[in-house]
């Protein structure tokens, strides 16, 4: 089989490159690997969710599968990507919506973004517990940058609600007066502190 390369399309520092064909089904094989491996999540749970399992009904070899992912880790790790930003997109368009039906009503923005989260969290219950139940050895998805990127557009999903609520409406936040007797009555109140 001969090998395909990418190959500039035009010089200079501009240049876009080709997509190959291998390049093209390598993205494929991989989308369906991800698909089936939250297909077999979604019907049977996170337990049978195994390398074995996903190339017997993908009809490859379990080996085969470490050419598209390190692990059975990292492999869970762009499933939970892919159902952090399925969610994101989902929660972004109720948004929009809200925001073109109503001209940009915070109130109604707000109701459509938890409505969505909990039409989709009703809907997706087995995905759900994968990514707000308890956590899967392995996984810690503030700390891995795979995940951190989906669990970060779904957290930035609300962020910006609240970010575009306090630009809308601002509160004052009272200051705390600093007490300079707050210390020494945190101490008495220790035990065994003074007096």
């Amino acid at each position: 089989m001969a090998q395909e390369d990418s190959a500039p399309l035009s010089a200079g520092p501009a240049a876009v490159t080709a997509v190959t064909r291998r390049d093209r089904l390598r993205a494929a094989t991989t989308a369906e690997i991800k698909q089936t491996a939250r297909q077999i999540l979604v019907s049977q749970g996170p337990d049978a969710v195994s390398l074995r399992a996903i190339a017997r009904q993908m009809g490859m070899t379990a080996p085969a599968l470490y050419r598209y992912f390190d692990s059975h880790e990292e492999l869970v790790k762009h499933v939970i990507s892919d159902i952090y930003t399925e969610l994101a997109d989902g929660i972004r368009g109720a948004i929009e919506a809200a925001d073109a039906e109503t001209g940009g009503d915070m109130t109604a923005k707000v109701i459509a973004a938890c409505s969505e989260f909990r039409r989709w969290s009703l809907g997706h219950t087995r995905e759900f517990g994968l990514i707000f139940g308890s956590p899967l050895p392995g996984v810690h998805v503030q700390k891995d940058e795979i995940t951190a990127e989906g669990g970060s557009q779904f957290g930035n999903t609300f962020f910006g609600l609240m970010l575009e609520l306090w630009r809308k409406r601002p509160f004052e936040v009272a200051r705390r007066r600093r007490d300079p007797a707050r210390p020494a009555r945190a101490a008495r109140a220790l035990p065994g502190g003074p007096g």
